[in-house]
């Protein structure tokens, strides 16, 4: 999650260099286990490509981080993508309204 947060922190602040440094880290050093976090990196940087990607491979993984996606901040980027609603219906999430986060 540190690398996460890093990633997410160094792109609000426009330090490239930096954002991209964590997110190679994250990359490299979490693939396995941590494809949902992969996944929330991408949707927050705007790369909607590498975030389905990485959500489909949280899927396969069955990584335990992909329960509350519906309501996870970082992932409103590609709500508006196409691929989202699918990916919900996948997952059995395409009923469930999403959380109001804005309180």
């Amino acid at each position: 999650m540190q690398l996460l947060g890093l990633t997410v922190a160094n792109h609000a602040l426009g330090n490239a260099a930096e954002e991209q440094a964590t997110l190679s880290e994250l990359v490299a050093n979490h693939a396995t286990g941590g494809a949902s976090q992969i996944a929330r990196a991408y949707a927050y940087l705007g790369d909607a490509d590498q975030a389905f990607a990485w959500l489909e491979r949280a899927d396969l993984e069955q990584d335990p981080g992909l329960i509350e996606i519906n309501a996870e901040i970082l992932l409103r980027n590609i709500h508006g993508d196409v691929r989202w609603q699918g990916f919900l219906q996948k997952m059995g999430l395409a009923d469930a309204a999403p959380r109001d986060l804005s309180n």
